[in-house]
């Protein structure tokens, strides 16, 4: 299938020792279409849209559809994934 095409930037960290402050982030590997609507402000036609055009990474987990955390990070992060389609009738060509 080739290589992935969204990657998260989170880094694995080590364990620390006891007594030790650990601050982290927990963010979730992937969530379902009705909490990625509560999240984005998106509409569900408008995710299962994304997701068919490629533009969010879903993943099959039994019967259920799950939409992974970093895509949705991406799409939404300003220059984090470029726009694939231009909305709108094409510009005339200058002659």
């Amino acid at each position: 299938m080739g290589a992935p095409r969204f990657s998260c930037n989170k880094r694995m960290l080590p364990l620390e020792p006891r007594g030790m402050n650990i601050e982290t982030e927990l963010s979730p590997l992937a969530v379902t279409f009705s909490t990625a609507k509560k999240i984005t402000g998106l509409g569900l036609t408008t995710l299962w849209k994304l997701a068919k055009e490629g533009r969010v990474e879903v993943v099959r987990v039994g019967r259920r559809t799950l939409i992974t955390f970093c895509s949705l990070q991406a799409l939404l992060t300003p220059g984090g994934h470029p726009q694939s389609h231009r909305r709108g009738r094409p510009r005339k060509q200058a002659t």
